[in-house]
């Protein structure tokens, strides 16, 4: 059961890009998505959110699981 429930749950943490990666990656396949979030961390780019843990959202990251749950 939660491997069904976890299939329909994503969240996106991205730097503030442009272009086709950004509409690729946050639309097109994950459309049927039932719950889905992005959230555009300033200033980041792709490999900062690797490591960098004070830029990485922890607490929206957190609060989307406890909503969604």
């Amino acid at each position: 059961m939660a491997a069904k429930i976890l299939k329909k749950l994503i969240i996106f943490a991205a730097g503030p890009w442009s272009g086709k990666s950004k509409s690729a990656r946050c639309r097109g396949r994950n459309d049927d998505m039932d719950n889905k979030e992005l959230e555009i961390i300033p200033g980041a780019v792709h490999v900062d959110l690797y490591d960098r843990k004070d830029i990485i959202p922890f607490d929206k990251i957190e609060l989307f699981f406890k909503k969604n749950l």
